[in-house]
């Protein structure tokens, strides 16, 4: 195994507005009390140090809408831009001193890598790596100068798939994984794989991406494509 990567879905329960590990509202804050970001950002730091993990995405995809009131099929959390960045922070201070890194985006589509960010979600790449921007991430220690993006509704049809990837060329883009449903165990899906992932290497300057599969209780072999690489 080259390399581990931890990633969060929600603050501790005890810690969010609603007691739940989802936000269940339409604000595009994230599910956490005042005052507890500090604790939130200490456990992951603990949990970081406690895997060994080699990287750690504190926030996943802060974009979407996570749970209807009190119903959720998911955990998850939205979280502003100025709050992603202000956890990033907290949880790089933690760990100093050890060689874990925190990997910000992990953004809910390509797309919010640079544009759309109407309600602050969005324009990732430029709001965390522009020495400009009150979010400027680039100078902290233990914070890595990669962004990760979801490839969801991106790779269909192929002139779409290249002209996002094209859109984020001039950055410096990582890809994590873009879920599909379904099983996938055939040929047919293997070469729609490789193309959804190699194929956009090029105009995307992608210098690595993962694969990932899992099992459920119904669907043995159900694929979350995102390819095969190393990070540099």
């Amino acid at each position: 195994m080259q390399y581990t990567l931890g990633f969060s879905l929600s603050p501790q329960v005890h810690l969010t507005n609603n007691g739940k590990a989802y936000n269940g509202t339409t604000s595009p804050a994230m599910n956490i009390q005042p005052g507890k970001m500090q604790e939130y950002a200490d456990f992951l730091a603990e949990v970081t140090k406690h895997f060994g993990f080699d990287y750690l995405s504190p926030v996943n995809e802060p974009q979407w809408k996570w749970g209807d009131g009190n119903k959720a099929n998911q955990e998850g959390t939205q979280a502003t831009n100025d709050q992603v960045a202000d956890l990033s922070k907290r949880t790089a201070q933690k760990l100093a001193g050890s060689n874990a890194q925190i990997v910000v985006g992990e953004s809910g589509t390509l797309e919010f890598l640079y544009a759309k960010n109407e309600d602050m979600r969005g324009d990732q790449i430029r709001q965390f790596f522009s020495p400009s921007s009150p979010y400027y991430l680039g100078n902290t220690p233990n914070i890595a100068k990669i962004i990760s993006g979801h490839s969801y509704f991106t790779t269909c049809p192929d002139n779409n798939l290249v002209s996002v990837r094209q859109q984020a060329a001039s950055m410096a883009a990582k890809r994590t994984p873009g879920c599909s449903s379904g099983k996938r165990n055939s040929v047919s899906w293997a070469i729609f794989a490789a193309s959804t992932t190699d194929r956009p290497a090029t105009p995307a300057s992608i210098t690595g991406c993962t694969w990932q599969s899992c099992c459920t209780t119904t669907s043995p072999c159900w694929a979350l494509p995102a390819g095969s690489g190393g990070w540099p």
